[in-house]
């Protein structure tokens, strides 16, 4: 029970950064990412005066098969509008270690789009991720989610 109550108490915790505009995660059923599997999250935008970063969560085995994430990052405004961008993801090193933070045989990376964005448009922005590897069923992926936060840089 004691258990319990810090999980709650940490989550509570985590939920009371004003910066962040949302950050959503989903599972992936089979531990890996399906091509035809296209996650999609909606962010609600209310402020067009501020700029954002924007981030992919990623939560992977340290078994996965490669060095790399290669993925779209596809984006439709509230007006209709739409833009994408291909994202390759580091998730290991140079020597073969993974990337980000881990404990056992999974790691967790929090990768940040490059650019800093500006959403123009008040309203519910779609963001769908759309793997782009060169495999159907990409293997030890566990968890996809998007970050999109405040930031102060113009």
């Amino acid at each position: 029970m004691r258990n319990y109550f810090y999980f709650f108490l940490f989550f509570l915790l985590l939920g009371c950064d004003d910066t962040v505009l949302s950050e959503q995660n989903v599972r992936m059923e089979q531990v890996e990412w399906n091509y035809l599997e296209n996650p999609s999250f909606e962010v609600v935008v209310t402020d067009t005066n501020a700029t954002y970063a924007t981030f992919v969560n990623i939560r992977f085995e340290a078994s996965y098969n490669y060095s790399n994430l290669f993925f779209m990052f596809k984006i439709e405004m509230p007006d209709g509008t739409r833009r994408q961008e291909r994202i390759e993801c580091e998730l290991f090193d140079d020597h073969g270690l993974p990337l980000g933070k881990g404990l056992g045989d999974l790691f967790f990376i929090r990768y940040k789009i490059p650019r800093i964005t500006k959403f123009r448009q008040l309203g519910t922005y779609h963001i769908i991720l759309e793997q782009n590897m060169r495999v159907d069923h990409l293997k030890g992926i566990h968890d996809l989610g998007i970050r999109v936060e405040k930031t102060n840089k113009e």
